[in-house]
């Protein structure tokens, strides 16, 4: 990576894991609120806690972490992605201040949608900072993801450790902290936000506008990168192919930029359409004419696998650790089992509860920082489409196993629960760099906006989902539901790859 690309992935991964430690340490909270809370006074009347309320409140806010990405990204390409990244810092901060005095469970739902609308900011904003920027996105992608995979595993981590001593309202401020100092050091990075856009042409074989080759690319030797395979980033001069066959997932064609699918290169020049693709939307008619032009072609199946993606992950993890209560294993033990006496009696007695599902949940998160990486590697050597079939069939086949295994023992199930995070995340670079592939680089902020909309923001019903699954069924049923979602994905992945290969054999 040069200079520039190393600046922009260090802003994007401090920001994107205080986003995921946010993100993904609410539900620790979400089992506490089940037993501080007995009802939600609406004023008029009251409404009884359970598993389905608590669902709804923790949408509202998820969902708004998703439907805001969709302004967010018309905003990136208009203003850029630093005021927003910026923003969105000092909002997540202040959030979880509001969260730290809320009084009950309205108040805590207005902090939850502060929250929201100020995370929605990130991803359309980061990852188009990381497309547009950064000239190794594969690479980009993949340290972006697990910055964001360590603030998922080690914000709920840092949150349980920290509820062992002090109460959830303490943790909530204390956790605002953090958000408050990455703000301002995201207020004096210095980088150029389309290094990986100005300086490529779509036209000459690869030369950038100074002459010199990318410095993605390798160039005494044709193009070939060091460990012999073709560069996913790189545009080639020798037609194009990728050594599986298939055309470079960035390439801009010679004859003109259309994809095996039809749609048109991630990467190309698109004056020749009249589209505001260089320069974002200006008006809610361009706005309308950029969004119907991303879904008549293949970004429209690359948005409801996100979809997929969003509906699995929230389901999944919202409640998690309220299901692993139940199961035999799980159960509580104080601090001083575990520790020597004289440590047990200087931190006050050592009567604190050891929770393990909530260990188990920060440990399933942190194997995603594995699966983020292989993830991001590979979808710089295969197809992406490819990626999509296998992670998702894995999520499936691993849903339907989860409730049998858990009977089994908690050391099985330890195994189940490693190899679902490794693929819950696994499946996020794949999907994201083929919204790269499927989409114009001038709207590519628009493009991750909807793609977080369908992530985030309709995904975040998964949680809605689980907990009436939860409340009026049985952790069996919600787990044949998450199957559900992930064959979905997996067949979506497999008729992309089919319909390429036509393609090829047609051409």
């Amino acid at each position: 990576m040069n200079r520039n690309d190393r600046s922009i992935v260090a802003l994007v991964s401090l920001a994107h894991g205080m986003v995921h430690t946010y993100e993904l340490s609410i539900p620790i909270f979400v089992s506490i609120w089940l037993v501080e809370f007995s009802a939600v006074d609406l004023g008029f009347t009251q409404v009884g806690v359970t598993a389905a309320t608590l669902g709804v409140i923790v949408t509202a806010g998820y969902g708004l972490f998703g439907a805001g990405s969709l302004p967010s990204g018309v905003l990136v390409d208009r203003v850029g992605s630093r005021r927003l990244i910026r923003a969105c810092l000092f909002g997540m901060g202040a959030s979880f201040l509001l969260l730290a005095v809320a009084p009950g469970l309205v108040a805590v739902t207005l902090a939850l949608l502060v929250w929201g609308a100020a995370a929605s900011v990130y991803h359309p904003a980061g990852l188009a900072l990381l497309s547009k920027g950064v000239e190794e996105r594969g690479t980009g992608f993949a340290y972006h993801g697990i910055a964001g995979n360590v603030g998922q595993g080690g914000g709920p981590l840092v949150t349980t450790l920290l509820l062992l001593f002090f109460d959830w309202s303490l943790v909530a401020a204390l956790l605002a902290v953090p958000a408050l100092v990455a703000g301002v050091y995201a207020s004096r990075a210095e980088f150029d936000e389309t290094a990986a856009v100005d300086t490529v042409t779509s036209t000459d074989g690869g030369e950038r506008s100074d002459g010199a080759r990318s410095s993605s690319e390798v160039e005494s030797d044709g193009g070939e990168r060091s460990d012999g395979a073709r560069s996913s980033s790189e545009v080639e001069s020798d037609g194009g192919e990728r050594s599986d066959g298939a055309r470079s997932s960035s390439e801009v064609e010679s004859d003109g930029g259309e994809r095996l699918d039809g749609s048109r290169s991630s990467s190309e020049t698109t004056s020749d359409s009249g589209s505001k693709a260089s320069s974002g939307v200006d008006s809610f008619a361009e706005f309308r004419a950029e969004s119907t032009r991303l879904f008549a072609g293949g970004f429209v199946l690359v948005f409801v696998v996100a979809l997929c993606s969003g509906l699995y992950y929230r389901g999944f993890l919202t409640f998690l650790p309220g299901v692993l209560e139940s199961i035999p294993g799980f159960e509580p033990f104080p601090l001083s089992a575990i520790l020597p006496a004289d440590v047990a009696r200087a931190i006050g007695g050592g009567s604190q509860l050891i929770r393990p599902e909530r260990y188990f949940y920060a440990s399933l998160l942190v194997v995603g920082v594995f699966g983020q990486y292989a993830g991001g590697k590979l979808s710089d050597r295969i197809r992406v489409e490819k990626g999509i079939v296998v992670g998702f069939g894995m999520l499936a086949l691993l849903a339907v196993a989860f409730i049998p295994v858990a009977g089994v023992g908690v050391g099985p199930l330890a195994v189940l629960g490693a190899l679902v995070g490794f693929f819950l995340f696994f499946v996020q670079p794949f999907y994201q760099t083929a919204v790269a592939e499927y989409t114009p680089a001038g709207a590519r902020g628009l493009s991750y906006g909807y793609t977080y909309l369908g992530v985030f923001g309709i995904g975040a019903l998964g949680g809605a989902i689980a907990g009436v699954v939860l409340t009026y069924a049985a952790p069996a049923e919600l787990f044949l539901v998450l199957a559900g979602i992930g064959i979905t994905a997996s067949g979506l992945g497999l008729y992309l790859v089919r319909n390429t290969d036509e393609r090829v054999r047609a051409g």
